[in-house]
């Protein structure tokens, strides 16, 4: 994550600022913590995110009555799964993904403005040719890649709904890290193009207007785990696998298609940044030392 940072230089009182690679980032302020790990000694170890979840964190436990029960499982179960991490020497481990339902489809559970259409049914576009290469496999194993599955229907404004299951996610990562030692720790978060991925626009003028109004919904889940100096994976699977369907109508409409997602998912994340460092440059320019190394003298 970039951050300015704000030196002061020694012989005057004009502070220049300088773009850096840190985190956390809390604007209109910029401090600086800890620095992301980086591979300067050795190549440093992780994962992709999602861990096979263990029996007890099935959907029953979800439905149990006790409340307190349930979220109690779960961090035992994070507990067990970082510490599991760490014994085998991962460098950033993550809880596993196990407060969320999925790695994608969790977001509908925290969003308002969809409905799942069970009679309506979307064609699985995101298997690309696959779906004519193997359809005897996917008649057995995966009919749904050749009948369709749901619609996920946008049918109203997008929204974030704070149900507090992030905050418990990330409350039960830190309390793993403590237990365990370990020095960093990453949260996945779903990107534009894979929340939803079988969506239908019904409500928006536009397909951008859709994208971005569901990418300012992430926005909340970005920032929140970056507040709490987690590092911030954003999961794409969909990006890639959509080209196999698209350019089938042509190499530019899927650039145009992804585009549009890499536009939306970027803006709400690093607008503040840049933000930021207009206004520093901004103020820099005021001083004619600076203005002075780009010949305006």
């Amino acid at each position: 994550m970039m951050v300015a940072e704000a030196t002061a230089c020694p012989e005057t009182s004009f502070t220049a600022p300088r773009i850096l690679f840190e985190r956390p980032l809390h604007c209109p302020a910029f401090e600086t913590t800890v620095a992301m790990q980086r591979s300067e000694e050795r190549i440093l170890t992780t994962h992709v995110g999602s861990l096979i979840r263990p029996p007890e964190l099935g959907a029953e436990n979800a439905k149990r009555p006790d409340r307190g029960l349930a979220d109690a499982c779960l961090r035992e179960a994070v507990t067990e799964v970082v510490a599991h991490q760490a014994r085998i020497g991962l460098d950033i481990v993550n809880d596993g993904e196990y407060g969320k339902s999925s790695w994608a489809n969790y977001i509908l559970e925290r969003v308002d403005g969809f409905e799942i259409r069970s009679n309506q049914l979307q064609p699985v576009e995101w298997l690309g040719r696959d779906r004519d290469r193997f359809a005897d496999f996917f008649a057995e194993e995966m009919p749904y890649a050749l009948t369709g599955m749901p619609a996920q229907v946008c049918v109203g404004p997008i929204a974030y709904r704070d149900d507090d299951a992030l905050a418990r996610a990330i409350a039960n990562l830190e309390h793993a890290l403590a237990a365990t030692g370990s020095k960093e720790a990453f949260m996945t978060v779903v990107a534009p193009a894979s929340a939803a991925y079988n969506g239908v626009n019904a409500s928006f003028a536009s397909d951008h207007d859709y994208v971005f109004a569901l990418a300012d919904a992430l926005r909340a889940e970005y920032r929140a785990v970056h507040d709490a100096g987690l590092v911030l994976q954003v999961d794409d699977a969909v990006l890639a696998n959509m080209y196999d369907s698209l350019v089938q109508q042509s190499p530019e409409r899927y650039r145009e298609w992804a585009q549009l997602r890499v536009d939306a998912g970027w803006f709400p994340t690093i607008f503040p940044v840049i933000v930021a460092a207009l206004l520093w440059t901004g103020l820099a320019l005021r001083d004619p030392r600076v203005r002075g190394l780009a010949g305006d003298r």
